[in-house]
């Protein structure tokens, strides 16, 4: 038994990191579903809008832990590569007055669309219903990259970097 337990552990390790690399592999092609909300202005904002450019995709809520701890991240991934051409959206679960609360102390640099129903129907045509729930598109509009949990720098951005 003793002799096992290693053999156990790694097969266990193994196993764990191969589920957690599956939700940051590279998707095949697929085109990304259309949609439109509206801004913390109450603008409508179409995904089309940014066409042309990659996308990252942030799907989450003001209450959920883990989101609130990777927007600082995603906050300097714009400041860093929204001038070679990324362009991060976040797509707010929730009413639209904490959502704006929470952006304004943040000060998010990014834009963020709001409603919380229609927001959860983008979430499950994106794949997932999770949070936070992060997927990356292509210039030309097809989805790359589906990642559920807290996004790492070093992960997303060298998927992003691939694309710019």
């Amino acid at each position: 038994m003793k002799r096992a337990l290693p053999w156990l552990l790694l097969a266990a390790l193994a196993a764990g990191g191969g589920f957690a690399a599956y939700w940051l592999q590279p998707q095949p092609a697929e085109r990304r579903p259309d949609f439109t909300l509206h801004d913390l202005d109450g603008k409508p904002r179409a995904i089309s809008e940014w066409d042309g450019q990659v996308v990252l995709v942030n799907f989450w809520a003001p209450w959920c832990k883990p989101c609130r701890e990777e927007m600082p991240m995603l906050m300097q991934l714009q400041r860093d590569l929204g001038s070679r051409g990324l362009q991060v959206l976040g797509l707010a679960i929730d009413d639209p007055e904490p959502v704006r609360r929470f952006a304004n102390e943040l000060r998010i640099n990014y834009p963020v669309l709001t409603d919380l129903v229609a927001v959860l129907q983008v979430q499950e045509a994106y794949g997932d219903t999770r949070l936070p729930y992060s997927v990356l598109i292509d210039r030309q509009g097809n989805i790359v990259l589906r990642k559920a949990g807290e996004l790492k720098r070093p992960e997303i951005e060298a998927h992003i970097l691939r694309l710019l």
